[in-house]
Parts: structure tokens; sequence; C-alpha cells
């Protein structure tokens, strides 16, 4: 059994925006889930920055940020991160396949693909006074 760590998130910008804002908070409340909008509601952000900071934090600054039903939290063990990252990597892999199968649909719903209009050169290449 792997032992609980507390993460501490580093580098991270520690100049007000909401991913430096974010990383603290997750920090104070590291094994706690906690939902979007209540972290809204505590740092003062919308939902759609506490998103993008997720995401932010999830990819340009590695944080195994985990969620779930009672919302975000850090994980305390190497093992419940990859847990999460395992959840995440099924769901891409059915979105794949969803997108994949409506794509093959698109032709029998709406018919084929219209061709681009072609657009006449002349009406680009002209000269003031012509």
């Amino acid at each position: 059994m792997e032992s609980s760590v507390m993460i501490e998130i580093t580098p991270v910008p520690d100049d007000g925006s909401t991913v430096g804002m974010l990383a603290r908070h997750l920090e104070r409340r590291s094994g706690y889930s906690q939902t979007q909008a209540e972290i809204s509601a505590e740092l003062g952000v919308s939902i759609r920055e506490v998103q993008d900071a997720i995401q932010a934090l999830r990819t340009k600054h590695g944080v195994p940020i985990c969620s779930g039903d009672g919302g975000i939290w850090l994980p305390t063990t190497r093992e419940e991160a990859e847990e999460m990252i395992a959840r995440l990597h099924s769901r891409s892999v059915t979105q794949l396949t969803t997108i994949s199968g409506m794509k093959k649909g698109l032709e029998m719903y709406f018919g084929p693909k219209p061709e681009p209009v072609p657009v006449q050169e002349s009406l680009f290449n002209f000269r003031k006074g012509e």
C-alpha cells in the first residue's frame, strides 16, 4: 500500500492569476474534493475560468488533478492519480469512437458533402482604376 503525500504544485505563478489561485487552493485542500461551482465562488472567478485553470494546471504544469462526481481534488497517492489518468484515457477513446461514428452518419442523414464553390481569381486580383 502506498503512503499518502501532500502535493506541492511548483512552479506555478503566484501573481494572482486564476491558475495560481487554484493551485494554492488545491494544495490547501489536498485529498478533499470540491465542485467547480464551489471553487468558483470561493475564488471569485467564473466556472469557465476555473475549468481553464484546471486544464492549464494539468497540461502546462503536469498537475495530476483528479475529478469525479464530487468535484476535483489533488490525489494523495500515485495510484489514485494513475486511476484518474486511466479514466481520462478511456473517456477520450470513447469520444473518438463517437466522433468517428457520427462522421460516418453525416452522408446518410445529410447527403454528400457539397463541393466548395470555386472562387474567381479575378475578384481578388484587381487594380485600382481597372
